[in-house]
């Protein structure tokens, strides 16, 4: 049920969360946290062991089974990204990048 993994999840992972408050992936993480989600939040941050004072993965390959992805991450890493976490059972995503058709021809094959 897509609808229900984007509209109720019960997980949430988001990669490329951030402490940095003015980038997408700081700013969608402490409003998920302030907005009173309910749910597991799931962070993935290569280079942080703790991000907003959640614990981080360093990959979504190490990532348990989410319901919904919000991606904040360059438009170039996204395909590999969506394709892991599909795999992995997420169902429904939110990419929140810059990079794709409005960046470029070679952005614009990859969105």
């Amino acid at each position: 049920m897509l609808n229900e993994a984007l509209l109720n999840p019960k997980q949430i992972a988001v990669i490329g969360g951030s402490d940095d408050l003015h980038k997408p992936g700081g700013k969608i993480l402490k409003n998920i946290r302030e907005g009173g989600f309910a749910g597991k939040i799931y962070v993935v941050n290569p280079s942080r062991t703790d991000v907003q004072g959640l614990p981080t993965y360093a990959s979504v390959d190490d990532l348990p089974c989410t319901n919904l992805a919000v991606l904040a991450i360059p438009a170039q890493a996204c395909l590999e990204t969506v394709t892991k976490l599909c795999k992995k059972g997420t169902k429904a995503f939110i990419i929140i990048s810059a990079g794709f058709g409005e960046e470029s021809h070679e952005g614009k094959l990859l969105e």
